[in-house]
């Protein structure tokens, strides 16, 4: 649709496992450029989907697509799943069950970027 009816090119396609990784609904290399999994748990990074999808699709990105609580940066480096990106889920998940303190260390940390850190962003 996006690209023979709409004639869009330059898309990045994002496949985000919601969960459990599971191989079979892998689509192939060819029909995503990045993969992701997610998580609600509180606290976590979430170290073995990120395992699974480096075995999975070692030659993609990984990103935390989507979580409900955000982990200290130290977290992803201890437990060696360095991410993309991550973002926080809207509404409640964001305001409610994150501390302010929390998402401002995140943000703030050297081994994160956030927007104003990427120079000539366009």
């Amino acid at each position: 649709f996006f690209t023979h009816e709409r004639k869009l090119d330059h898309l990045i396609w994002v496949l985000g496992f919601s969960g459990e990784v599971e191989s079979e609904w892998y689509p192939g290399d060819d029909c995503c450029d990045i993969v992701g999994s997610d998580t609600y748990e509180i606290g976590t990074t979430p170290a073995g989907a990120f395992r699974l999808l480096e075995q999975l699709c070692p030659a993609k990105p990984l990103a935390f697509h989507e979580c409900g609580t955000m982990p200290e940066a130290e977290d992803f480096f201890r437990d060696g799943a360095v991410w993309l990106w991550m973002m926080p889920w809207h509404n409640e998940w964001l305001m409610e069950k994150n501390e302010p303190g929390r998402l401002k260390s995140i943000y703030h940390d050297e081994r994160t970027l956030a927007l104003e850190d990427v120079k000539d962003w366009k």
